[in-house]
This record gives C-alpha cells, structure tokens and sequence, in this order.
C-alpha cells in the first residue's frame, strides 16, 4: 500500500498509489444507494515526499440525499534524519451534512516517528495552523494541529491501520479517527474495512438546529495498489 513504502523504494520507483471504491445498492423495501471513493498518490520531488488524497462519499434514502462529503489534501514532509522530519499540510473538504461547508486546513510543522519496528511504525505530528469554514460563525481562526499515524502488518497478507488527528481551535476543535483492516485478496487486489469518526465540539448545520457532535462513516471497499 501507498502509506507503507519507504523513501529510498519510493524514490526509485518514482510513484506509488492505491484507487478505492465500494457501491451499496438496495430495492424492494428500502430504497438506498451509498458510494465510497478514494485516490491516493505519492511521489518525490527533489528532497521533498510529496502526498495527494481525494475521497468522496455519497448516500442517498428514499430519493432523499442524506451524506454528501468530499475531501482532498496535499502534504509535503522532509526527513531530517531517520526519526524527525517537518512536514506542510493543506486540507480542504465539503460536507454539507456535517456543518463544514468549503473548509480550508493548513498547518506546518515537526514529525518525529515514535518507533519503527519490523511490523509496525508511529508517527506523530504537531504544529500551528489556520483554518476558514464559509458556515462557521468564526470563519477563521488560529489551530493547533496533532496527529498520529500507526500502522502494523499483521501478516504479509493483512495490515491495521490507524489515524488520528485534531485541529484544536478556539471556537471548534475537529478531531477525526480513521480505523482500517486490510486483508488481500490477489496480486494488487485487496478488501479494505473501515470505520472513520468525526468530532466537533462546535458543529453547524443549518439544517439542523441540534446537529449532533460526532459523525461516523463505515466503508467496505476494494483497493488496487499501484
């Protein structure tokens, strides 16, 4: 997978990535479609690793849309020595039901990898930020950005991996924890299952006088790695 393979293989590479989708379809009864994509790429460019993801989610009951959210970021980091580097993130994502309507992220900072063993590694980063949401009664504010990134492989054909992260500001603090297991089925081929928890302690939604704090989306995809 795109998240595990190391600077020096990544650099001869020249690229690597992985494409995921998953479609839920139900009739009779019940009327639902749901969709779930995600593209993920990394690449080189001069001393610097360079990131892009683009994810989308899509659900729709009774003819009635009820999730609608897309999400797309672009992170460069430079390792220092072998467990610091500094990094520079930009995040932008749209999610109508969840009160963060054209929402722009940047942060800049330190990472330092906790440890690194033969199945698994931990990442952690923090570093100021700024954040601007069109929906929000503060629309711009001054973030505290923290992050954590672990990944074990639990065997040579199924690998857990965990995110987590938290944009603290004074009005809202978003945290967001992605969950997944990913077990392969052939080659490039693998199924991926994934929970993803969203929290804000300030959540608006003009449709809903009383919107909810925490938000969870759960997705069983196929992922192509490249």
């Amino acid at each position: 997978m795109a998240f595990e393979i190391k600077d020096a293989d990544l650099q001869k590479k020249g690229y690597a990535g992985e494409a995921e989708a998953g479609v839920n379809l139900s009739t009779g009864n019940s009327d639902t479609s749901s969709g779930h994509g995600r593209l993920v790429m990394d690449f080189f460019y001069g001393k610097w690793r360079h990131n892009t993801d683009f994810e989308a989610n899509y659900a729709k009951d009774s003819g009635k849309v009820s999730a609608e959210r897309y999400y797309a970021s672009y992170k460069i980091n430079r390792d220092w020595n072998q467990n610091r580097y500094t990094y520079g993130l930009i995040t932008y994502e749209n999610d109508r039901f969840n009160g963060l309507d054209n929402t722009l992220t940047t942060s800049l900072g330190y990472g330092y990898q906790a440890f690194s063993r033969d199945t698994q590694t931990m990442d952690i980063e923090i570093g100021p930020g700024w954040r601007h949401n069109e929906s929000s009664a503060s629309q711009n504010e001054a973030i505290f950005h923290i992050g954590l990134d672990y990944l074990w492989n639990i065997s040579a054909s199924a690998a857990f991996h965990q995110t987590f992260s938290s944009d603290i500001g004074n009005t809202n603090t978003m945290s967001r924890s992605v969950s997944s297991l990913t077990n392969n089925i052939w080659g490039p081929l693998a199924l991926k299952t994934s929970v993803t928890l969203t929290h804000q302690t300030t959540p608006t939604n003009d449709d809903d006088p009383t919107p909810k704090h925490l938000d969870t989306v759960t997705a069983i995809t196929l992922l192509y790695s490249f």
